[in-house]
């Protein structure tokens, strides 16, 4: 057994961002953020997307285990993992690979979003869970689409931020929720 921390993974997926942009000058107003990827600084901005995204795939599972076993919770396991894992797609096919890149990045706002929303969903019923995590989770959705119609009917940058900053509040209220509850081990 081993403890396992969701609150670090925060502290790691604000690094991979927040290096990168630092070092090359990045524009956060006019550039998206798959554009570090192949910056000056793309390898420590892939490889950390690779490592961020491999490490929060072990949430979901971690999350699954104070659940009573339902169809919705194994879904939102599964979909989670999934999304995790398509994260670290986006560090292996940076944007110049668009057609996979992109692929990549649907699959990650969608089932990460679609996980965090199952799991919300659960929490409601869940004693161990306190209320504000669930509608945290709602209101995390409900941004991240957002930001994305932002990003796509506009054409505008910013609203790509969404998804990512918003995945890594919800892991750090997640993770704080854990750790006060003493109950990341696995």
């Amino acid at each position: 057994m081993f403890p396992i921390k969701p609150v670090s993974l925060f502290s790691i997926g604000f690094t991979w961002f927040i290096i990168p942009a630092v070092n090359t000058g990045y524009g956060f107003g006019y550039q998206y953020l798959s554009e570090l990827g192949i910056g000056p600084s793309a390898t420590v901005y892939n490889y950390g997307v690779i490592i961020t995204g491999l490490l929060s795939v072990c949430v979901f599972p971690i999350l699954y285990k104070h659940f009573e076993s339902s169809v919705i919770t194994r879904i939102a396991t599964v979909s989670g993992v999934v999304g995790c894992l398509a994260l670290s797609g986006l560090g292996v096919y940076p944007m110049y690979i668009w057609p996979v890149h992109f692929t990549c990045a649907l699959s990650f706002f969608a089932f990460v979003g679609l996980a965090i929303l199952l799991f919300s969903y659960a929490m409601r019923s869940s004693g161990f869970f306190p209320k504000t995590l669930s509608w945290l989770g709602v209101a995390v959705v409900i941004g991240d689409i957002i930001g994305e119609s932002i990003a796509v009917l506009a054409d505008s940058p910013l609203g790509e931020y969404s998804a990512p900053f918003l995945f890594m509040v919800w892991l750090f209220a997640l993770g704080i929720t854990l750790l006060k509850r003493k109950a990341v081990w696995v």
